[in-house]
């Protein structure tokens, strides 16, 4: 085996003394560096738990109100969008005013088996549009029926629900507001009680903004108080 020389004994040396000296410096640094904050924060286990809890998605009036913590639900009836943005606006003027928690629904996303058995601490507003002559519009075409079949089938003074009512509709056509009229002639036959008046936009003579705000600026102190809230 060849020898070396003392000049690459001593180069070998110092290479190996520079390996230990830098291993043993990353060594101390590691130990005694602090933890970096992750980028994306791993979940605790709380959270990870509240990730998991989803509402199951359901079509009964009451249970809706139950899992969504809300007491009144507005429904709306629209072809245009019109009247769901009415009932945004209205959720959030109640929300704001008087703390009233409210659920915006598309008529179309519920069954009504429950509606008339509501309890009283519930209350549905029902803001519709009146479609063509005298027609419901297309997401209240499964209500209209629903209603239409009541009278037979439901005694009189046998509702629970409490209800406010307002309708879009076009004084130009023989029909004016005929849906709203006909769904608050119809509850309130078997026994369900209206908060407030009916109210009555009229697009046809450019008022509809100015009949809603008239209508809800009376309706909503009415409802607060059967809700047992103040503004």
């Amino acid at each position: 085996m060849e020898l070396l020389n003392p000049t690459e004994v001593f180069l070998l040396k110092a290479a190996l003394g520079t390996s230990i000296a830098y291993g043993a410096q990353r060594v101390l640094s590691y130990a005694t560096q602090k933890p970096h904050d992750p980028l994306i924060p791993g979940l605790n286990r709380s959270s990870q738990s509240r990730s998991r809890m989803t509402i199951t998605p359901t079509r009964s009036i009451k249970k809706g109100l139950v899992q969504n913590s809300k007491q009144c639900i507005y429904f709306y009836g629209s072809q245009t969008g019109t009247a769901e943005k009415l009932a945004s606006i209205l959720t959030k003027e109640a929300k704001n005013r008087f703390g009233i928690e409210g659920l915006i629904a598309d008529l179309d996303d519920y069954d009504y088996g429950d509606l008339l058995s509501l309890p009283e601490h519930y209350v549905v507003v029902f803001l519709l549009a009146t479609y063509g002559e005298g027609e419901p519009t297309d997401n209240a075409i499964a209500f209209e029926r629903y209603l239409a079949n009541l009278p037979s089938t439901v005694d009189a003074t046998a509702s629970t629900l409490h209800y406010a009512s307002f309708g879009l509709g076009n004084s130009s056509y023989q029909f004016y507001n005929e849906m709203i009229k006909r769904v608050d002639s119809t509850l309130s036959s078997i026994g369900a009680s209206r908060i407030g008046a009916v109210g009555l936009g009229d697009g046809g003579k450019g008022t509809l903004e100015d009949d809603f705000l008239a209508w809800k600026d009376k309706m909503l102190p009415l409802l607060a108080k059967h809700l047992g809230l103040v503004e």
